[in-house]
């Protein structure tokens, strides 16, 4: 759904009857876009700084 919004936001003429989008579409959007960053920046916090440095380690371990 959220895929589908964005979508829609991001073309500015609709294909019906090329009219401009109207703003609170785009609105919604870049809001949906911003809670969706926001909740995977607190799931990464949650982690814990253990969780990245693991990472880090694991990737020059890789290496």
């Amino acid at each position: 759904m959220v895929t589908a919004l964005m979508t829609t936001a991001m073309e500015p003429y609709s294909l019906v009857n090329d009219q401009p989008r109207p703003l609170w579409i785009i609105v919604f959007a870049i809001l949906m876009a911003c809670v969706a960053l926001r909740v995977r920046s607190e799931q990464r916090a949650a982690e814990g700084p253990a969780s990245i440095n693991g990472e880090v380690q694991r990737q020059v371990a890789e290496y």
